[in-house]
């Protein structure tokens, strides 16, 4: 359970963040 809930919790809030980040700047500018 704790391998499962990390590998989802990781991956999910790391790609939305990240593309939120990635495409805030980038849509500014």
């Amino acid at each position: 359970m704790t391998t499962s809930t990390r590998a989802m919790a990781a991956p999910l809030p790391m790609p939305m963040l990240d593309s939120r980040h990635a495409a805030g700047p980038s849509d500014l500018v």
